[in-house]
C-alpha cells in the first residue's frame, strides 16, 4: 500500500510508480530516506501546510512527476500497438482538442479501457525505475538509500518552526 515502509526495491518501484500516477498539476513524487517511504509533496498554495508537515527535517529525494509530454508519448505508444482500426480511432483522437479527455473517451467507446491502464502501469513501472537510478536511489541491506549525496536534500516545511 502506497505511504507504507518500503521493504524491498520492489515495493520501492511500484509505490514510485504509484506516486507518479497520482500526481497532479502542483505535487510531486520524494522518496523519504528518513522515514523509509514514497511520498507526495504538495503546493502548499493548494492545500494545507499540515499536509507535508509529516516530511519536515526528513532527508528526501525530489523525483520528477511524469509530464504531460511523457503521459502524451505513452498514449501514442499505446495507440501504435493495438491493431489498425483501434491505432486509427486513438490517434485521430490524440490529434484534437483536449487530447487525453478524448483519449480517454476513445477508450471507453471502443471498450479497451482494462488494456489502456495494464499497459500504462506497465510503463509507469519503467518510469518509476529509470527515476531511481537517474537518482542514484536503491533498496540495500533491507533499506532505501541514496548513492548520490547531491540528490539529497532536507525537507522544510513552512508550517513547522525548528
Amino acid at each position: 500500500m502506497f505511504g507504507d515502509k518500503i521493504d524491498s526495491r520492489d515495493k520501492l518501484a511500484t509505490e514510485l510508480c504509484e506516486a507518479l500516477d497520482m500526481c497532479a498539476e502542483n505535487s510531486y513524487p520524494v522518496i523519504d530516506l528518513t522515514g523509509q517511504t514514497v511520498s507526495i509533496v504538495f503546493d502548499s498554495a493548494y492545500v494545507g501546510p499540515e499536509v507535508n508537515g509529516v516530511l519536515h527535517g526528513h532527508e528526501v529525494v525530489d523525483i520528477d512527476p511524469i509530464d504531460s509530454h511523457e503521459g502524451f508519448r505513452i498514449m501514442e505508444n499505446f495507440a501504435l500497438s493495438r491493431p489498425d482500426g483501434q491505432a486509427r480511432r486513438l490517434a485521430y483522437a490524440l490529434s484534437m482538442k483536449h487530447p487525453f479527455k478524448r483519449f480517454r473517451m476513445a477508450l471507453a467507446d471502443i471498450g479497451i479501457t482494462d488494456e489502456w491502464y495494464a499497459y500504462k502501469a506497465e510503463e509507469c513501472l519503467g518510469i518509476a525505475k529509470e527515476r531511481l537510478e537517474w537518482n542514484s536511489v536503491d533498496f540495500v541491506d533491507g533499506r532505501i538509500v541514496c548513492g548520490d549525496r547531491k540528490k539529497i536534500c532536507t525537507y522544510r516545511c513552512e508550517c513547522v518552526d525548528d
